[in-house]
């Protein structure tokens, strides 16, 4: 039923979980999983008496299933990190840095057919761990912590209900494995881990499916009724000492991008904006959110947060990721218009006026410096 079930889930999971991205990251887990339980299913047979294999195919079958059983927690970490936007998490050292455990364990399971370093079976099937095994369970349970831990410092930092539940629940979805995990290393015929990993995907994939309500599909931002939700949680609670300040912006000469090079092009556009949005958002724990069509928003909710600086960084950012894309067809910049809230504000709308009074007074100098 498990298995039939991650096909199922695998096949339908493009269609309903967010952005590319998310769901690459989200099939590889599926995917470690479903090795898992063809290979538990394997030992049924096993234990049933049905086939009897060699010692060394059960044994490299073993080393598969515990192999992806920590490619699995690996593959997790990454998804996680990715949706939590962890400005660590994403630098390339770090990156680097996590890789090699988790190579180090594959390699090591893997050899273990023959050296019996993380566990070995004898010819009459008697599974029997190695001096190394534990080794394997501490670093599978790394990459469980390392984003639960940070989940949790989120949901203790934030102000926003919302974000406080999603890193709640991400922080509770390690426990299942985890305590899973610790009891198949001291009782390893029973195997929960399977029952336990399939529940977390199972109650991962319906929130994840709830929270595209909201979500932009294109950019993978915040949408239109999120920022809705989010301005009035922090208006409402906005003073000198913690102000709220609303940055809205759109994409230059949009409209013309898309008439001469198509809305494929345009797509790209607006993809790049919303990365850039995401970067500097993390770099000052920021709001980011599409507001519809080219339009795009940004609120900083932090002390010491400068709506200026933050607008030049934007901009600066901008220009970098025009120049990783190499195309010299056409420049993209973008307008952006700003208002500082000091006291508590009830109504959203007349915040997003002022914002947007501002925006077009900034768009206005940019037709009148290009001539458009």
């Amino acid at each position: 039923f498990l298995t039939i079930y991650s096909i199922v889930l695998l096949t339908s999971i493009h269609i309903n979980l967010g952005s590319e991205v998310e769901v690459r990251k989200f099939k590889r887990i599926i995917y470690t999983f479903l090795i898992t339980l063809v290979t538990d299913i394997f030992w049924g047979l096993v234990e049933g008496i049905f086939i009897e294999p060699s010692p060394v195919l059960n044994a490299a079958l073993n080393g598969i299933s515990i192999s992806a059983v920590a490619v699995g927690c690996y593959f997790w970490y990454k998804f996680i990190a990715y949706r939590l936007q962890v400005k660590l998490f994403n630098r390339k050292w770090f990156q680097i840095l996590t890789k090699i455990p988790i190579i180090l364990i594959v390699i090591l399971d893997m050899i273990s057919v023959f050296t019996g370093w993380i566990f070995s079976i004898d010819e009459y099937d008697h599974y029997t761990v190695g001096p190394l095994f534990y080794l394997q369970s501490i670093v599978s349970y790394v990459y469980l912590l390392l984003p639960t831990v940070h989940a949790l410092r989120l949901a203790i930092k934030t102000r926003s209900r919302h974000s406080r539940r999603e890193y709640l629940i991400y922080s509770a979805y390690m426990l299942p494995p985890l305590l899973a995990g610790l009891f198949e290393d001291f009782v390893p015929n029973v195997p929960v881990l399977c029952l336990s990993m399939f529940m977390v995907l199972h109650m991962l994939c319906l929130l994840i499916q709830d929270m595209q309500i909201y979500n932009d599909a294109l950019t993978g931002l915040n949408n239109r009724r999120r920022l809705d939700q989010f301005l009035e949680e922090h208006l409402e609670i906005s003073s000198k000492d913690r102000p709220v300040s609303l940055l809205l912006m759109d994409v230059n000469g949009f409209k013309k991008i898309n008439d001469k090079f198509g809305h494929i092009e345009g797509d790209a556009v607006l993809k790049m904006v919303g990365t850039v949005l995401k970067l500097t958002a993390a770099d000052f724990d920021a709001f980011a959110a599409r507001y519809g069509g080219d339009e795009f928003c940004l609120v900083l909710h932090k002390a010491g947060c400068d709506p200026a600086e933050v607008k030049n960084q934007l901009n600066r950012r901008l220009e970098e990721a025009q120049e990783s894309r190499m195309t010299g067809k056409y420049p993209v910049s973008i307008s952006i218009g700003y208002v500082v809230q000091e006291a508590p504000e009830q109504d959203i709308n007349r915040v997003i006026r002022l914002a947007d009074e501002q925006l077009y007074r900034e768009k206005k100098k940019w037709h009148e410096l290009n001539g458009k």
